[in-house]
């Protein structure tokens, strides 16, 4: 069968509808091996400089490896995971949920 466009948008809606839910409620959400975005804890919004952190806007937290990889550097509005501790808890995506809440809509 094979994965079809139609099914690529639906994964993908789904995907943009669990990270949309998670940010409403102010929690994070974790793509394994690729970033999670988290709202900055308390302790870090008090002490940063930084614009984003101090509006209390959501990070994203990129992989070390995946930085250096790919040549990029953190900036405003993204970070490194290795700086995960500034931020606040997250979720970590489970597919079959995922599935469960929001494909069979």
């Amino acid at each position: 069968m094979g994965l079809t466009e139609q099914t690529f948008h639906a994964a993908w809606d789904a995907l943009k509808s669990w990270m949309g839910a998670q940010l409403q409620a102010q929690h994070g959400a974790e793509l394994p091996t690729f970033g999670c975005v988290a709202w900055p804890s308390a302790a870090a919004t008090a002490r940063s400089t930084s614009t984003s952190a101090a509006r209390g806007q959501p990070l994203f937290l990129m992989p070390d490896a995946l930085l250096k990889e790919k040549g990029l550097q953190a900036g405003e509005g993204v970070g490194r995971a290795s700086q995960a501790h500034a931020a606040g808890r997250s979720e970590s995506l489970n597919y079959a949920k995922l599935v469960l809440k929001c494909v069979t809509r």
